[in-house]
């Protein structure tokens, strides 16, 4: 768990920091761009028991450096000097219905990319009530070797509850800070 027991790894000192940091990059002839990673899984009625690890497709053997974000922005790998978690957030896709605490106990996300140590992302543990939750992460995890690689893939291992009568799909969403150094700096 990140952050220790029933605290969050977002505290006020650490965001700071990252703040700070992406702040004095940026006055380094750095430019940032933003990259938002999101894909759904759908969770039949009848599973039961923990781990429930599905794959979110879009999340699987990703070219990150290849992104259109990056792209349009003319980034090349080379240019990247740093990727930085700024959100992580599950919901369910019907919020009338997908109270998050009553279908899941916990949620955690692993990076991994070859050659590379597979490294918790993102977690949330135990899983609140409501239909979508902040997952906690670490800001200061430095990304930049996973979103370099050739491909990089996230995990997902999931706590489920009681079997449920109705299908619940649950849609993941990373935000994504990518430091890039466009001066040769």
């Amino acid at each position: 768990m990140l952050g220790g027991p029933g605290k969050s790894a977002r505290r006020p000192g650490v965001a700071q920091a990252a703040a700070a940091l992406a702040l004095g990059l940026a006055s380094c002839g750095l430019d940032q761009v933003e990259v938002l990673l999101d894909d759904q899984v759908s969770i039949p009625a009848t599973t039961i028991g923990s781990p429930f690890q599905p794959t979110y497709p879009q999340l699987q053997g990703l070219a990150f450096a290849s992104r259109q974000e990056l792209q349009n922005n003319d980034v090349k790998p080379e240019d990247i000097d740093a990727i930085f978690v700024l959100g992580a957030r599950l919901e369910g896709t019907e919020p009338q219905k997908d109270n998050l605490g009553a279908i899941l106990s916990r949620a955690s996300f692993d990076v991994e990319s070859p050659g590379l140590e597979r490294r918790l992302l993102a977690s949330k543990d135990p899983m609140p009530d409501g239909p979508s939750v902040e997952l906690d992460f670490d800001p200061m995890f430095d990304l930049k070797p996973y979103g370099t690689a050739p491909s990089m893939s996230i995990h997902t291992d999931l706590g489920l509850k009681e079997p449920r009568a109705f299908p619940t799909t649950v849609k993941v969403t990373f935000t994504l800070l990518v430091d890039v150094n466009l001066g040769g700096i």
